[in-house]
């Protein structure tokens, strides 16, 4: 399929909105606290 073919086949609003939520997830991921795990959450997922 030639190249211009695809681009006339996609959104360009669409691609912006994809970029948008990878960079949100982006920072997401760059600004999270990793802390220890809950006692109440480890008991929970033995008894399951």
């Amino acid at each position: 399929m030639p190249i211009d073919d695809v681009k006339s086949n996609i959104d360009s609003e669409m691609i912006a909105a994809d970029m948008q939520v990878k960079k949100a997830m982006d920072l997401v991921k760059e600004k999270a606290v990793i802390t220890d795990k809950q006692p109440e959450a480890e008991a929970e997922k033995t008894e399951a």
